[in-house]
């Protein structure tokens, strides 16, 4: 069983060396478009790899957390340093935020069938009718 060789251009983010650009500039914490530009591919390259090759989408992920995780444990370590200033910065912003990340209970209940669209305006003109009565007023002028 023989197997053709790839036919056309190489991809761009095929090389070793663009994808070890990418995860260096993600590491130091630059955007998608920082990066492609620092590895010299265009950002439309990288999301078409992305798209159809999950083992590099994953290796993305976690470079682009790199920094993010850095930064937490620099702001751990301040806090198990005994740095008041630090320590109050993570309770009024991390502490809060986290308890309103979390997931939504949504409640089933059974959906009640439409109004009738004649029912709702009759109702509407009764309402109307009554407050004009009890006001004194014409239903005329409501």
């Amino acid at each position: 069983m023989s197997t053709k060789p790839k036919r056309g251009r190489p991809k761009a983010t095929d090389k070793p060396d663009v994808v070890s650009l990418l995860v260096a500039a993600f590491r130091d914490g630059m955007t998608v478009r920082q990066a492609c530009i620092q590895s010299g591919i265009s950002h439309e390259a990288y999301y078409q790899r992305k798209r159809r090759d999950a083992a590099f989408a994953d290796k993305m992920y976690y470079a682009q957390q790199s920094a993010t995780i850095a930064a937490k444990r620099n702001v751990i370590k301040a806090i198990e340093g005994g740095d008041v200033k630090t320590s109050q910065w993570w309770l009024e912003r991390v502490r809060f935020s986290e308890e309103d990340t979390e997931e939504p209970t949504i409640e089933a209940r059974a959906v009640e069938p439409m109004a009738d669209p004649m029912t709702v305006l009759a109702s509407i003109d009764d309402y109307k009718r009554r407050q004009a009565a009890a006001l004194g007023m014409a239903i005329d002028k409501v």
